[in-house]
């Protein structure tokens, strides 16, 4: 699969989320099928919390495994103006440099 902005998404990304500086979002797009879009908004807002308590301590826009979930990991990337971007795996397996790759070219 692929995205509008032609990243290469691997199956292992179950969601994608692009978050305001108000913590508003901005963009939230899943990638499995009969995914459930609501508990991802959910699995997303509860990352939040954990952007604010990382960017004060790490000068990284990527912010590695914010927490992982019964069923998938959330990953955390700060840009320089204040959004947040989200990636939700289902993957126990996936590595934070091919969660910080694709982070990084969606930034």
């Amino acid at each position: 699969a692929s995205m509008a902005t032609g990243l290469a998404i691997e199956p292992r990304i179950a969601c994608l989320a692009v978050i305001g500086r108000a913590n508003n979002p901005l963009f939230l797009r899943c990638y499995t099928e009969n995914a459930d879009e609501l508990r991802f908004h959910y699995i997303v807002h509860g990352a939040l919390d954990i952007f604010d308590e990382r960017v004060a301590t790490q000068p990284d826009p990527f912010l590695g495994l914010l927490y992982p979930s019964v069923d998938h990991r959330v990953f955390g990337y700060m840009t320089s103006s204040r959004l947040k971007l989200v990636a939700v795996t289902a993957d126990d397996e996936v590595r934070d440099a091919e969660v910080r790759q694709v982070l990084f070219q969606l930034h």
